[in-house]
């Protein structure tokens, strides 16, 4: 069973944070980075670095994500299922 600090794990969770926040921002759910951070106390420039591949997602990034806009933590962590919780 592949491990969670395996680098290339951590890089797929960090893609799909990517794809989940530009999705929040498409669906008007989020009007843009800055409100991301400002409703999260996530700082922006730590933000920009997730976004650019700079820096892998944070737990308390995946954390609020799921908490606050619905989105899947088995679809951030294993990449099953649906990117937003159906239920």
């Amino acid at each position: 069973m592949p491990k969670l600090k395996d680098p290339e794990i951590q890089r797929e969770i960090t893609h799909r944070v990517v794809s989940s926040i530009e999705r929040l921002i498409e669906l008007g759910m989020v009007r843009n980075q800055k409100e991301l951070c400002t409703s999260s106390g996530y700082k922006e420039a730590n933000l920009s670095k997730v976004m650019n591949g700079e820096r892998l997602a944070p737990l308390m990034l995946i954390h609020y994500l799921t908490f606050s806009y619905g989105i899947s933590p088995e679809w951030l962590i294993l990449g099953t299922g649906t990117m937003f919780n159906t239920k």
